[in-house]
């Protein structure tokens, strides 16, 4: 899958992994990752760092601030039509953006009024949507500066644990889309496999007991030993608190 044809949050953040990397990259910073760039995330990623925590740093890096204050006036215009209404500025909104920059407004503020227009609103999509999720991640970034100590353990298993269970949608999804496309309704099936593993992969507070393991391979049951082994330590460390 292009960035081109990602179309909202869950499209991005359910990709496998190099893949999410990559996506995330050409996306904010409008290049691909370099090799060495893609191994580190990809590390950190596996270790707990989370998906959207990723987001959030590579959209506050000093790149991506380089990447946008390059742009001129009407680049930046054109670049905030594409994202939030999928479509060129007309020349009564780019005279009307250019000239709110022109009298002092800042970049910001345009922004905020093209991404919160009606127009935009009606739409949606991906933009939208990654805007709430590097809002909530900015607050959660707050956060862990006070209660650093306290939130980073329990976070970071967060992290690997949605991580195992994404590496799981992949490893068993098209397997069982596979078998659901020769049913009677191939596409009622579709939907029915990729729902309950996408749920699974983005709530992994849900219990282990609830993911059905008979039909998948080796790698798939590794992943779910890895799991329980991660919740039994954590449940030990509960109960010698």
């Amino acid at each position: 899958m292009s960035s081109q044809d990602i179309s909202n949050i869950i499209d991005l953040m359910v990709l496998p992994l190099d893949q999410f990397i990559t996506a995330a990259y050409k996306l904010i910073l409008e290049r691909k990752p370099e090799p060495s760039e893609l191994r580190l995330h990809s590390s950190a990623i596996r270790a707990g760092l989370g998906r959207s925590k990723m987001l959030f740093e590579i959209s506050s890096s000093p790149e991506y601030i380089d990447v946008i204050d390059k742009k001129s006036d009407v680049e930046f215009i054109c670049c905030l039509y594409h994202r939030y209404m999928h479509r060129s500025p007309d020349p009564t909104g780019l005279a009307h953006y250019s000239s709110m920059l022109g009298r002092g407004a800042s970049r910001e503020q345009v922004k905020k009024d093209i991404a919160t227009s009606s127009e935009a609103r009606s739409i949606g999509g991906l933009w939208i949507e990654l805007d709430r999720l590097l809002q909530s991640e900015r607050q959660q970034h707050k956060r862990r500066r006070r209660w650093f100590r306290r939130y980073q353990p329990s976070n970071r298993q967060q992290g690997q644990e949605q991580e195992a269970l994404l590496q799981l949608l992949h490893t068993t999804g098209m397997q069982r889309l596979n078998v659901a496309q020769t049913e009677h309704q191939p596409q009622a099936g579709n939907a029915g496999v990729i729902n309950d593993l996408v749920n699974k992969a983005t709530k992994p507070d849900l219990p282990l007991t609830a993911v059905d393991t008979s039909d998948m391979g080796p790698e798939a049951r590794r992943i779910i030993l890895r799991l329980q082994h991660v919740k039994g330590a954590s449940s030990l460390e509960k109960g010698h608190a």
